[in-house]
Protein backbone atom coordinates (compact mmCIF):
# COMPACT_ATOMS: atom_id res chain seq x y z
CA UNK A 1 0.00 0.00 0.00
CA UNK A 2 2.93 2.37 0.31
CA UNK A 3 3.31 2.74 -3.65
CA UNK A 4 -0.34 3.95 -3.87
CA UNK A 5 0.75 7.71 -2.75
CA UNK A 6 3.33 8.15 -5.54
CA UNK A 7 1.04 6.47 -8.21
CA UNK A 8 -1.40 8.59 -7.15
CA UNK A 9 0.34 11.87 -7.55
CA UNK A 10 1.58 10.04 -11.03
CA UNK A 11 -2.01 10.17 -12.00
CA UNK A 12 -2.26 13.33 -11.14
CA UNK A 13 0.51 14.93 -12.64
CA UNK A 14 0.50 13.71 -16.20
CA UNK A 15 -2.39 15.90 -16.99
CA UNK A 16 -0.58 18.94 -15.76
CA UNK A 17 2.30 18.09 -17.48
CA UNK A 18 0.30 17.53 -20.91
CA UNK A 19 -1.70 20.83 -20.07
CA UNK A 20 2.00 22.49 -19.94
CA UNK A 21 3.29 20.93 -23.22
CA UNK A 22 2.17 23.09 -26.35
CA UNK A 23 0.64 21.45 -28.66
CA UNK A 24 2.67 21.91 -32.19
CA UNK A 25 1.57 25.21 -34.30
CA UNK A 26 -0.87 24.08 -37.25
CA UNK A 27 2.13 26.56 -39.51
CA UNK A 28 5.46 27.03 -39.37
CA UNK A 29 6.09 30.70 -40.83
CA UNK A 30 10.42 31.22 -41.88
CA UNK A 31 11.99 34.35 -43.19
CA UNK A 32 15.73 34.24 -44.39
CA UNK A 33 17.29 37.40 -44.95
CA UNK A 34 20.63 36.04 -47.08
CA UNK A 35 23.74 38.89 -48.65
CA UNK A 36 25.59 37.56 -51.95
CA UNK A 37 28.50 38.53 -53.57
CA UNK A 38 27.06 37.21 -56.87
CA UNK A 39 23.86 35.73 -57.53
CA UNK A 40 24.28 32.11 -59.32
CA UNK A 41 20.87 30.63 -60.59
CA UNK A 42 22.02 26.95 -61.99
CA UNK A 43 26.47 28.27 -62.19
CA UNK A 44 25.04 31.09 -64.22
CA UNK A 45 25.17 35.04 -62.74
CA UNK A 46 21.95 36.89 -62.79
CA UNK A 47 23.66 39.61 -61.35
CA UNK A 48 26.28 39.99 -63.46
CA UNK A 49 28.89 39.53 -60.95
CA UNK A 50 27.74 42.07 -59.23
CA UNK A 51 26.48 41.60 -55.12
CA UNK A 52 23.09 40.53 -54.51
CA UNK A 53 20.53 40.32 -51.59
CA UNK A 54 17.76 38.13 -50.94
CA UNK A 55 14.98 37.93 -49.10
CA UNK A 56 12.67 34.55 -48.54
CA UNK A 57 9.06 34.52 -46.96
CA UNK A 58 7.39 31.02 -46.90
CA UNK A 59 4.95 28.99 -44.32
CA UNK A 60 4.65 25.45 -43.91
CA UNK A 61 1.51 23.58 -42.55
CA UNK A 62 1.99 20.33 -40.23
CA UNK A 63 0.66 18.52 -43.44
CA UNK A 64 4.12 19.42 -45.31
CA UNK A 65 1.99 21.88 -47.47
CA UNK A 66 4.14 24.78 -48.11
CA UNK A 67 4.50 28.17 -49.80
CA UNK A 68 6.75 30.86 -50.07
CA UNK A 69 8.06 33.74 -51.93
CA UNK A 70 11.63 34.51 -52.96
CA UNK A 71 12.76 38.01 -53.92
CA UNK A 72 16.70 38.07 -55.26
CA UNK A 73 18.28 41.79 -56.67
CA UNK A 74 19.36 40.90 -60.00
CA UNK A 75 21.13 43.29 -63.17
CA UNK A 76 20.85 42.08 -66.69
CA UNK A 77 20.58 38.60 -67.94
CA UNK A 78 16.99 38.71 -68.95
CA UNK A 79 15.55 40.95 -66.55
CA UNK A 80 15.29 43.34 -69.03
CA UNK A 81 15.04 46.04 -66.91
CA UNK A 82 13.77 44.53 -63.59
CA UNK A 83 15.33 45.57 -60.73
CA UNK A 84 14.45 42.58 -58.50
CA UNK A 85 13.20 38.97 -59.54
CA UNK A 86 10.85 37.24 -57.78
CA UNK A 87 9.82 33.69 -57.23
CA UNK A 88 6.61 31.93 -56.19
CA UNK A 89 6.50 28.82 -54.86
CA UNK A 90 3.99 26.03 -53.28
CA UNK A 91 4.22 22.45 -52.77
CA UNK A 92 3.94 19.55 -50.75
CA UNK A 93 6.42 17.71 -48.47
CA UNK A 94 6.39 13.99 -47.11
CA UNK A 95 8.25 11.30 -45.75
CA UNK A 96 8.76 8.34 -48.14
CA UNK A 97 10.44 5.50 -47.48
CA UNK A 98 14.00 6.86 -45.38
CA UNK A 99 13.90 9.95 -46.99
CA UNK A 100 11.65 12.81 -47.81
CA UNK A 101 10.17 13.37 -51.16
CA UNK A 102 8.85 16.76 -51.93
CA UNK A 103 7.25 18.08 -55.02
CA UNK A 104 5.67 21.64 -56.57
CA UNK A 105 5.57 24.53 -58.60
CA UNK A 106 7.64 27.35 -59.01
CA UNK A 107 6.51 30.68 -60.82
CA UNK A 108 9.44 33.03 -61.95
CA UNK A 109 8.51 36.41 -63.02
CA UNK A 110 10.55 40.18 -63.44
CA UNK A 111 7.93 42.78 -62.42
CA UNK A 112 8.61 46.00 -64.32
CA UNK A 113 11.00 44.58 -66.67
CA UNK A 114 9.93 45.74 -70.47
CA UNK A 115 9.10 42.64 -71.56
CA UNK A 116 8.80 39.46 -70.28
CA UNK A 117 10.95 36.48 -68.98
CA UNK A 118 8.47 34.72 -66.88
CA UNK A 119 8.35 31.44 -66.85
CA UNK A 120 6.58 28.62 -64.51
CA UNK A 121 8.55 24.74 -63.68
CA UNK A 122 7.60 21.81 -62.24
CA UNK A 123 9.47 20.61 -59.21
CA UNK A 124 11.00 17.28 -57.42
CA UNK A 125 13.41 16.28 -55.04
CA UNK A 126 14.01 13.48 -52.90
CA UNK A 127 16.28 13.62 -49.47
CA UNK A 128 17.52 11.07 -47.29
CA UNK A 129 20.44 11.26 -44.35
CA UNK A 130 22.59 8.78 -43.55
CA UNK A 131 25.02 10.18 -40.44
CA UNK A 132 26.20 13.27 -40.90
CA UNK A 133 25.55 13.28 -44.89
CA UNK A 134 22.30 14.56 -46.16
CA UNK A 135 22.06 14.16 -49.93
CA UNK A 136 19.25 15.36 -52.02
CA UNK A 137 17.65 14.66 -55.76
CA UNK A 138 16.07 17.11 -57.65
CA UNK A 139 14.55 18.08 -61.17
CA UNK A 140 12.69 21.31 -62.45
CA UNK A 141 10.99 20.86 -65.79
CA UNK A 142 9.93 24.31 -67.42
CA UNK A 143 6.90 23.19 -69.65
CA UNK A 144 6.82 24.77 -73.36
CA UNK A 145 6.63 28.56 -73.27
CA UNK A 146 7.97 31.54 -74.84
CA UNK A 147 9.88 33.50 -72.15
CA UNK A 148 12.44 30.21 -72.26
CA UNK A 149 12.62 29.70 -76.21
CA UNK A 150 15.23 31.21 -78.42
CA UNK A 151 14.20 33.92 -80.73
CA UNK A 152 10.17 34.14 -78.92
CA UNK A 153 9.83 30.14 -79.82
CA UNK A 154 7.94 27.95 -77.51
CA UNK A 155 10.57 25.68 -75.99
CA UNK A 156 10.62 23.73 -72.72
CA UNK A 157 13.58 23.13 -69.96
CA UNK A 158 14.94 20.35 -68.12
CA UNK A 159 16.70 20.66 -64.75
CA UNK A 160 18.64 17.60 -62.55
CA UNK A 161 20.61 17.93 -59.98
CA UNK A 162 22.26 16.39 -56.95
CA UNK A 163 23.63 18.06 -53.40
CA UNK A 164 25.43 16.50 -50.75
CA UNK A 165 25.64 18.15 -47.45
CA UNK A 166 28.03 16.88 -45.33
CA UNK A 167 27.87 17.63 -41.38
CA UNK A 168 31.47 17.44 -39.44
CA UNK A 169 31.01 16.08 -36.13
CA UNK A 170 31.23 18.36 -32.82
CA UNK A 171 31.39 21.63 -35.51
CA UNK A 172 28.89 24.20 -36.57
CA UNK A 173 30.42 23.82 -40.08
CA UNK A 174 29.02 21.83 -43.02
CA UNK A 175 30.61 20.92 -46.39
CA UNK A 176 28.70 21.47 -49.50
CA UNK A 177 28.62 19.58 -52.94
CA UNK A 178 26.28 20.50 -56.05
CA UNK A 179 26.22 19.47 -59.91
CA UNK A 180 23.39 20.15 -62.20
CA UNK A 181 22.70 19.71 -65.85
CA UNK A 182 20.86 21.63 -67.89
CA UNK A 183 19.07 20.55 -71.03
CA UNK A 184 16.77 23.24 -73.14
CA UNK A 185 16.80 26.07 -75.83
CA UNK A 186 20.22 26.88 -77.57
CA UNK A 187 20.45 30.76 -77.82
CA UNK A 188 18.25 33.55 -75.58
CA UNK A 189 14.89 34.95 -75.84
CA UNK A 190 14.19 38.50 -77.26
CA UNK A 191 14.88 39.90 -73.69
CA UNK A 192 18.25 37.94 -73.54
CA UNK A 193 16.93 35.29 -71.58
CA UNK A 194 17.21 31.57 -71.31
CA UNK A 195 17.75 28.87 -68.60
CA UNK A 196 20.03 26.93 -70.74
CA UNK A 197 22.25 29.70 -72.62
CA UNK A 198 24.11 27.44 -75.00
CA UNK A 199 21.32 24.60 -75.12
CA UNK A 200 23.22 21.82 -72.84
CA UNK A 201 25.47 22.72 -70.04
CA UNK A 202 26.64 21.45 -66.30
CA UNK A 203 27.47 23.32 -63.78
CA UNK A 204 28.59 22.60 -60.59
CA UNK A 205 29.91 23.61 -56.94
CA UNK A 206 32.27 23.57 -53.70
CA UNK A 207 32.17 24.86 -50.43
CA UNK A 208 31.77 25.23 -47.05
CA UNK A 209 29.04 27.25 -44.45
CA UNK A 210 29.20 27.78 -41.21
CA UNK A 211 26.34 28.34 -38.87
CA UNK A 212 25.78 30.00 -35.43
CA UNK A 213 22.35 30.14 -33.72
CA UNK A 214 20.53 32.21 -36.91
CA UNK A 215 23.57 33.28 -38.19
CA UNK A 216 25.54 31.09 -41.42
CA UNK A 217 28.17 31.60 -43.66
CA UNK A 218 29.06 30.47 -46.68
CA UNK A 219 31.61 30.14 -48.89
CA UNK A 220 31.83 28.25 -52.38
CA UNK A 221 33.55 27.74 -55.84
CA UNK A 222 31.20 27.96 -58.05
CA UNK A 223 31.85 26.76 -62.44
CA UNK A 224 29.87 25.84 -65.43
CA UNK A 225 31.60 24.25 -68.53
CA UNK A 226 29.86 26.80 -70.61
CA UNK A 227 32.99 27.28 -73.46
CA UNK A 228 33.60 31.07 -74.68
CA UNK A 229 32.79 30.18 -77.90
CA UNK A 230 29.20 28.35 -77.42
CA UNK A 231 28.42 31.99 -75.22
CA UNK A 232 29.58 33.97 -78.29
CA UNK A 233 27.26 31.79 -80.82
CA UNK A 234 24.50 32.13 -78.82
CA UNK A 235 25.08 36.02 -77.46
CA UNK A 236 25.31 34.75 -73.87
CA UNK A 237 28.23 37.07 -72.12
CA UNK A 238 30.65 34.33 -70.90
CA UNK A 239 31.40 36.30 -67.83
CA UNK A 240 28.25 34.92 -66.37
CA UNK A 241 29.09 31.66 -66.60
CA UNK A 242 32.95 32.10 -65.59
CA UNK A 243 33.97 30.45 -62.09
CA UNK A 244 33.65 31.89 -59.22
CA UNK A 245 33.91 32.43 -55.79
CA UNK A 246 30.83 33.29 -53.76
CA UNK A 247 30.48 34.35 -50.19
CA UNK A 248 26.72 34.50 -48.58
CA UNK A 249 25.93 35.62 -45.32
CA UNK A 250 22.57 35.03 -44.21
CA UNK A 251 20.06 34.59 -41.02
CA UNK A 252 17.13 32.91 -40.47
CA UNK A 253 14.47 34.23 -38.53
Amino acid sequence: MRFFPLAFLGLIAAPVAAQDTAPPKPITPRADLAFLSDYRARGVSRSEGQPSAQIDLSAEHRSGAYLGLTATRVTGFGSNGAPVELQLYAGLRRPLGRGTADLGLAWTLYPGGRGTSDYLELTGAYAGTIGPLTMTGRLAYAPAQRSIGSGGRRDDNLYLAADADLGIPARPITINAHIGHSNGARGLNPNGFALSPTGDYWDWSLGATYSRRRLRLGVAYVDTDIRRDAARASGFAFANGAPTGVVTLGVTF
